[in-house]
């Protein structure tokens, strides 16, 4: 099941939407929960290397295993 929650928005430039994200993805490890807290443009730079090389859905396998994945701008 893939859910898709994006909770904190804005067009603010301070760090404080940065260290929520980060804040909720170390609680979340801190119960035993499987996440990765990833760069956005990381994140799909990786993919599209990924999908250049033919190892695209082991790249996928790694992310969609997670039960939170926190992608920050």
């Amino acid at each position: 099941m893939l859910v898709y929650i994006e909770f904190i928005t804005g067009t603010n430039t301070d760090c404080s939407k940065t260290y929520m994200s980060y804040a909720f993805d170390v609680e979340a490890y801190k119960h035993y929960c499987n996440t990765k807290y990833v760069c956005r443009s990381e994140l799909l730079i990786d993919l599209e290397i990924a999908r250049t090389a033919g190892s695209y859905i082991k790249i996928l396998e790694k992310y969609v295993n997670l039960l939170i994945l926190v992608s920050d701008e």
